[in-house]
């Protein structure tokens, strides 16, 4: 009993380092059946269906940097849409009402835009756009315009730039200068979901050895500096922060940057994992949903202490962090 109880405490002590104890988590779960959004407390208690889908699945989802809203995929309407509604989950809107597939919306820092991934776009060889749209679906337009996949958008602390995948490339807000960064620095693979710390000065990507033509079934988290010299902007010093043989994926950074959480199979299933940011040796990655259903995160779109991630009135966490419970 007593070394459970120190175990909690060590955990709980880890946890709160990064964020308040009392922080809203908003995740995607199967618990209820299809894909639904939920929300709950870091520590995993009241989890609260708030999409209650029960046909088609709700996923992908962030908070809006208000913390009034919550935006998400769906494919309730036979394709995936980007839908709206507020954080207690009623008025579920679609905002982007088009045939194609459109998923995995990421709120700009100010809240007055929405980059999301995109099949509508019909430039020559093209297969998938990063989109953006202002906050309630109107004035869309295609930020990248070219062929092949673009994917997982991801804004800048700043709301300056826009990160996006496969492989890890940069572009202004508004779609010029694109610029592909750190080509191959983790080695020949596959390099997908990048995230932005805190401050702007590293970024945390997956990288998936050999890639497809590969077919290893390790894929890992790393971490390099993000830095411009001579108006270039750079990845440099790059490490294996998981170095697990397993797959690990979607690094979302705490609020402070001390802390990544990414998802990983290395326990049989897919669950939450969190770890010291600080290193390829900074401590073991820690548990953090412990369930026996697949607890994945939701989104590699993140909100940052730099950008109002904190509610001021009640220190809520408005990142999606996914399912942290116990």
């Amino acid at each position: 009993m007593k070394v459970i109880l120190i175990t909690t405490m060590l955990i709980s002590a880890l946890i709160s380092e990064s964020w308040a104890v009392d922080d809203r988590i908003v995740f995607t779960s199967r618990r209820d059946g299809p894909k639904n959004i939920f929300v709950m407390n870091a520590d995993g208690s009241n989890p609260i269906n708030l999409s209650k889908n029960p046909k088609a699945h709700d996923y992908s989802p962030v908070w809006s940097p208000d913390h009034t809203k919550i935006a998400f995929t769906s494919s309730r309407d036979l394709n995936d849409e980007i839908y709206v509604m507020n954080a207690d989950g009623t008025d579920q809107v679609n905002i982007t009402k088009d045939p194609e597939a459109d998923s995995l919306p990421c709120w700009s820092p100010d809240g007055k835009m929405i980059a999301f991934n995109t099949t509508r776009a019909k430039n020559p060889g093209g297969e998938g756009d990063i989109f953006i749209m202002d906050a309630d679906g109107k004035n869309e337009r295609n930020l990248t315009a070219r062929s092949g996949w673009d994917l997982e958008p991801a804004w800048s602390p700043d709301g300056t730039k826009i990160i996006w995948s496969p492989g890890i490339w940069i572009m202004d807000f508004d779609g010029n200068n694109k610029v592909e960064i750190g080509k191959d620095i983790a080695g020949a693979g596959e390099y997908r979901r990048a995230s932005w710390s805190p401050d702007g000065t590293k970024i945390a990507f997956h990288f998936w050895p050999g890639g497809r033509e590969g077919q290893s079934k390790k894929a890992d988290v790393w971490v390099a500096d993000y830095v411009v010299e001579d108006g270039q902007p750079m990845l440099k010093n790059a490490f294996n922060l998981t170095n697990h043989n397993s797959w690990n994926d979607h690094p979302v950074w705490s609020p402070d940057g001390s802390k990544i959480a990414f998802e990983s199979d290395r326990d049989g299933n897919w669950e939450i994992y969190v770890k010291n940011a600080g290193g390829p040796d900074a401590g073991e990655a820690i548990n953090l949903t412990k369930n026996p259903s697949d607890d994945r995160l939701g989104s590699w779109c993140s909100y940052f202490l730099s950008s109002h991630a904190l509610e001021p009135s009640s220190e809520k966490l408005i990142t999606t962090w996914g399912k942290v419970k116990q």
